[in-house]
Parts: C-alpha cells; sequence; structure tokens
C-alpha cells in the first residue's frame, strides 16, 4: 500500500497520518477513554470501512487505494475485536508466584510486606513504596501513615492509642506484643 513513509511528501504524510488515527481509533486502539473512546471507535468504523467522498479524497490525497483501505480497515477491525474478546475471557490476573514475597526483618521478627501490613495496620503499597524510595526499615515500619494519623488506618488495624503516646511507640508495642505471643 505504502511502500516507504520516509519518501512520502510531507503532506502526503500528514494525508497517511489522518489514514492511520482513522484505523487505531477504529480498532480502539486510540489513547481516548471512556465514552469518548467509544463514539470515536464507532465513528471511525463507520467511515473507514464504507465508501464515501471524504474517504475517497483523503485516500487520494495520501495516494492510497480506497478499496484497499477499507479491506486493510476490516481485518484490522477483525483482529482487534478479537483479542479484545480473548482478553475478556481471561479472567483475571495470576498471582504472583511466592518467590516474588519480599521478607522483612525487624527486631527479630521475619514477614512478607503484607505481613507486616496487617500487623501495623498500613498498606502493603506503602511499606513498598518506603522501601523503594530509599526509606530504612525501621523508619518504614515505625512512620505514622501521613495520610491517617491515628485515624482509619488505625482503626481498622484495631488499635487505637491513649492521646499523647506515639505511633511508633505503639508500633513497636504490637512488635514486641506479638513476639511474646509468638
Amino acid at each position: 500500500m505504502i511502500d516507504d513513509p520516509h519518501k512520502l511528501s510531507s503532506e502526503k504524510r500528514l494525508w497517511v497520518g489522518v489514514l492511520v488515527q482513522a484505523l487505531e481509533d477504529a480498532c480502539g486502539t486510540a489513547t481516548l477513554d471512556g465514552k469518548n473512546k467509544e463514539r470515536a471507535m464507532m465513528e471511525a468504523r463507520y467511515w473507514i470501512t464504507k465508501p464515501s467522498r471524504d474517504l475517497e479524497n483523503v485516500c487520494d490525497l495520501a495516494d492510497v487505494d480506497m478499496r484497499r483501505m477499507i479491506a486493510l480497515a476490516k481485518v484490522e477491525i477483525e483482529k482487534a475485536d478479537r483479542r479484545r474478546a480473548e482478553r475478556a475471557t481471561c479472567g483475571p490476573a495470576r498471582p504472583r508466584p511466592a518467590n516474588n514475597v519480599r521478607l522483612i526483618t525487624f527486631n527479630g521478627r521475619t514477614l512478607s510486606v503484607t505481613g507486616w501490613a496487617r500487623l501495623l495496620g498500613l498498606s502493603p503499597s506503602t511499606i513498598s513504596k518506603r522501601l523503594k524510595a530509599g526509606w530504612t526499615i525501621e523508619a518504614t515500619l515505625t512512620t505514622t501513615n501521613q495520610h491517617a494519623p491515628g485515624g482509619i488506618s488505625d482503626l481498622q488495624a484495631g488499635v487505637l492509642r491513649p492521646a499523647g503516646v506515639s505511633r511508633a511507640r505503639s508500633v513497636e508495642n504490637r512488635v514486641s506484643e506479638s513476639k511474646e505471643a509468638a
């Protein structure tokens, strides 16, 4: 259809770009979201798969045969629909294998990130992000969650501390209490 796009004039490259964008929209690979993507996809499918004066003009300006462009579009749309249907029937993502579990040792106790998160009332992502940002293990596990200091995260973890007791102290107490219980 197009031998070498780099050898085309800038005008022809522009019109080829219009056809490529319409094809991407029709296949659902455009970077739009939600309602806009669905609408753009339906409009592009209609435009690029049916002979019309507009499509004929763009194809002429891009030096592309309109019938071949329509045939290509129909094939590419069908492939995209098959891929979308396969993704929809694949089911949920598989869990990570156990060898990707990160173990953290603190105050003589070794737990996974999820285990520490449950024990301390933090989210696993908070712990992981802190460690990736270069925090020490101690700082990671004893620092207050800034989004809800003494609030919902402590409530969810079942830890309600008396006024004047820092979260860090509460965390240390929980770690030592759980060590004693183990």
